[in-house]
């Protein structure tokens, strides 16, 4: 949900609903307070259409994001400005119900620290690392979290807190926000984030495309060296095993156990982070450089696949190593441009960008969607 202004038939065009039905539900939300008028629009001719912003007060929006070792959460107000924000580490060995508990805990303190009630709360939007059921909420399995088979999330969230919950794949709720926060004016948009994992979100004429069974986009389960080691997923030869952060930690570390000179020093078991390797890598460090490198050049290879698979207008890649690296963005271009042979005049719209929390946005956002576009189990019209 946006901060900016809109119309009665703006907002009939791009929801799909009749001007009837949009201006009863309009009218409903500016004697609620959540609608606020903003003057008319700007036109030459005929009556100026009235213009509606929200008003961020009242009403407020919970976003969690489940990730490998660790949840953000937030809650924020109607224009997603975040409240309060909190990370909590967890062992990937949990079982998904001593996790649940923790995420339940954790939005009740932040609940209580506002004195937000959860009548006040349009709802919960929900991003974990793996496909699910989009209408039931039940999560099909989550790769790198053990026993996460078959878990009913939204029933159980719904239970908890009684309100509407949103549950999504992190890659698919995030491709959203992003496409928004860029103002990507394509309806064919593919974005890839990095972390410890790969994940891909997909939006073909405008829709979300998740495919059969919610993996389309698993471009990080893409085999990019057949004789490659074995990944979490079962596959060998993932990208996910060459170009994540956890990949790139995990071949330093090796590098550095093997005697090769590096600017880090560590005495964790686990190795150098990845902040780390960035560190050394701009200030010079030629092992952290190379791996970087390599790793640069296996996404850019499965890019190209990618461009090839999907077609898309825009391609977004969300890393921080490759944002950051000078050298690293440039060599995935140019594998892109090397394998782009069916592509007219080299054509392709990459875009680089880092940003951290587009998962935890992504769920906020699957929330200020359901709001907008929703008419059943909706707070602001029920």
């Amino acid at each position: 949900m946006q901060s900016g202004v809109i119309s009665k038939v703006d907002v009939a065009a791009q929801t799909g609903l009749t001007l009837m039905t949009v201006n009863t539900i309009i009218n409903n939300l500016v004697e609620k307070n959540v609608l606020i008028e903003q003057g008319a629009a700007d036109v030459s001719t005929g009556r100026k259409a009235v213009l509606y912003a929200l008003n961020p007060s009242d009403y407020y929006l919970l976003g969690v994001n489940i990730g490998i070792g660790s949840v953000t959460m937030a809650v924020s107000n109607l224009i997603n400005e975040k409240i309060d924000m909190r990370e909590i580490k967890f062992s990937t060995q949990n079982k998904p119900d001593e996790t649940i508990a923790i995420i339940k805990e954790a939005l009740r303190g932040a609940l209580k620290r506002h004195d937000i009630k959860t009548g006040n709360v349009l709802g919960m939007g929900v991003a974990v690392p793996g496909p699910v059921n989009e209408k039931t909420g039940v999560v099909y399995s989550l790769p790198n979290l053990k026993g996460w088979e078959g878990v009913p999330l939204k029933d159980i969230f719904e239970e908890t807190f009684d309100m509407p919950v949103i549950v999504e794949k992190d890659t698919y709720a995030s491709v959203l926000y992003l496409k928004t926060c860029l103002e990507i004016p394509y309806e064919d948009v593919v974005s890839l984030t990095i972390k410890g994992g790969i994940g891909t979100g997909i939006v073909l004429g405008g829709n979300l495309h998740r495919g059969n069974n919610g993996i389309a986009g698993e471009i990080g389960h893409v085999t990019v060296v057949t004789d490659g080691p074995r990944c979490n997923c079962g596959n060998l030869g993932c990208l996910e095993c060459y170009a994540s952060d956890l990949s790139i930690e995990n071949e330093v570390k090796n590098r550095i156990q093997d005697g090769k000179a590096c600017k880090i020093s560590y005495s964790d078991a686990n190795g150098p982070l990845i902040d780390d390797i960035i560190a050394a890598a701009k200030d010079g460090d030629k092992l952290c450089l190379s791996v970087i490198q390599k790793a640069a050049k296996y996404l850019g290879i499965a890019v190209s696949n990618a461009i090839k698979f999907y077609d898309p207008a825009c391609f977004i890649i969300n890393s921080k190593w490759v944002k950051e690296i000078s050298g690293a963005s440039e060599a995935v271009t140019e594998v892109v441009k090397e394998q782009g042979t069916l592509l007219p005049h080299q054509e392709n719209n990459l875009v680089f960008l880092y940003e951290e929390d587009a998962y935890l946005m992504g769920a906020l956002s699957l929330v200020s969607e359901h709001a907008l576009a929703e008419i059943t189990n909706n707070r602001l019209i029920e």
